[in-house]
């Protein structure tokens, strides 16, 4: 059914999501889970902001299981942070968050401080309270983490949570 389903319909598109559910059900084999993935990274090109929107919340639902499957779509997550939708944006920030290993820390950081420039003032606070959490837990060097508050402090100060400067002390100090 997941492979021979046309998704140009909300019909093809419900079956689909309906597969996707039963492999996560059965916690079936990682080439199921794969499939599973892969059926939800077509969801996040799609058009329809429901069917996004459906993509990024079941993809985070499935990050326990299989982060290594996700990665694949780390880039179309990614560019979901700039569609119009401030749901579409919260959830993609959320699953952004959840991609971030030690191995792709210093890309992602790179890609969200570039959205930073951009973000909308309502979506900076949650913007930037995720980048600093981030790089405290993922920071390769204390310079890194350093120079990321700096720019976020730079970019969105009055955006960043209060705690974020007194980090920024303490990281310089000791």
């Amino acid at each position: 059914m997941a492979t021979n389903t046309e998704s140009s319909k909300n019909a093809g598109n419900a079956i689909l999501y309906e597969c996707v559910l039963t492999i996560i059900g059965i916690d079936g084999d990682s080439g199921l889970r794969v499939l599973a993935v892969n059926i939800l990274g077509r969801f996040l090109i799609n058009r329809d902001n429901n069917i996004r929107y459906v993509g990024l919340n079941t993809l985070a639902l499935l990050a326990n299981a299989d982060l290594k499957a996700i990665q694949r779509h780390r880039g179309t997550i990614v560019e979901c942070l700039q569609d119009p939708d401030i749901s579409i944006r919260r959830r993609a920030l959320d699953l952004v968050y959840l991609l971030v290993n030690p191995t792709n820390v210093r890309a992602l950081i790179k890609e969200l401080l570039n959205y930073l420039q951009n973000a909308d003032v309502e979506f900076k606070e949650d913007l930037t309270s995720k980048i600093c959490a981030v790089v405290a837990r993922h920071s390769p060097t204390r310079k890194f983490q350093t120079d990321t508050i700096i720019k976020v402090l730079t970019e969105a100060g009055e955006h960043v949570q209060d705690q974020v400067p007194g980090t920024l002390v303490l990281l310089m100090c000791c």
